[in-house]
């Protein structure tokens, strides 16, 4: 099983427009966590950039993508 960071999920994957203030990951059991990808990248915070679990996915508004983590494999999903 191969772990993927939200950061490089998303890397690449964004609109000019989108926030990276507050990406919910979504887990298979329907919990939901938020996190601030800005703080990771401006500050280097690393807790908000955790690695996903297999069937976690992270979505965030502003931008027309939505990943998916699936196994180990990432795909994406145009909403």
């Amino acid at each position: 099983m191969s772990l993927t960071t939200l950061a490089s999920i998303i890397s690449g994957k964004t609109t000019n427009y989108a926030s990276f203030r507050d990406i919910e990951i979504r887990s298979e059991d329907g919990s939901v966590k938020v996190y601030d990808l800005f703080q990771f990248t401006r500050y280097a915070n690393k807790k908000h950039n955790p690695f996903l679990k297999p069937n976690e996915y992270a979505a965030w508004l502003t931008t027309i993508a939505t990943l998916g983590v699936l196994g180990s494999q990432i795909a994406d999903y145009i909403q």
